[in-house]
């Protein structure tokens, strides 16, 4: 009975001591992944404050989630459209294919306000949801893989001047 007792403790503690070691291992290897994506964020932030453009930080910006999150696509959005008009202007996309970026012109391009962008709260949106980015490319995205979008107010001199849109297979 005492043999058995101690090797029934030998196997619980070996097997303990896997587990332990797989999710050491598992630690580590996202320890690295945050580590390589604070690394890309240095790295962008450099870029970005040796920038002299407007235009090459928001391409800066455009390319970011494709490189810090698991994001499909990105756009970036003006919020004066021709003529300092009060609507919606896409000046950068990446990632979309070349019929989701022609339908998403063709929405903009057809007037789309820009006062719900410019005030939005929420900054996370479903595809099949009322956002400005959505309406109307519902289909559209659902056969592109696009699930939803996760949007960052760009600010300057505490303006909202644009939104950088990252776009996601995933609802959530």
């Amino acid at each position: 009975i005492v043999a058995w007792i101690g090797l029934t403790w030998l196997a619980t503690a070996v097997a303990q001591r896997a587990e332990a070691e797989i999710d050491l291992r598992a630690a580590y290897d996202e320890l690295e992944a945050n580590h390589q994506k604070l690394l890309a964020l240095h790295d962008l932030g450099q870029n970005v404050a040796t920038a002299n453009d407007k235009q090459v930080v928001f391409e800066l910006a455009a390319r970011a989630p494709l490189h810090l999150t698991g994001a499909s696509s990105s756009t970036v959005v003006t919020f004066n459209g021709e003529n300092g008009e009060n609507r919606l202007k896409l000046d950068m996309a990446w990632g979309l294919s070349e019929n989701y970026l022609k339908a998403l012109r063709h929405r903009i391009d057809a007037g789309v306000l820009s006062d719900r962008c410019r005030t939005c709260t929420v900054l996370h949106a479903h595809a099949d949801g009322d956002c400005p980015l959505f309406v109307g490319l519902q289909e559209q995205a659902r056969q592109e893989g696009i699930r939803s979008l996760v949007c960052l107010p760009i600010v300057q001199a505490n303006e909202r001047i644009a939104i950088l849109s990252a776009y996601f297979p995933s609802a959530d």
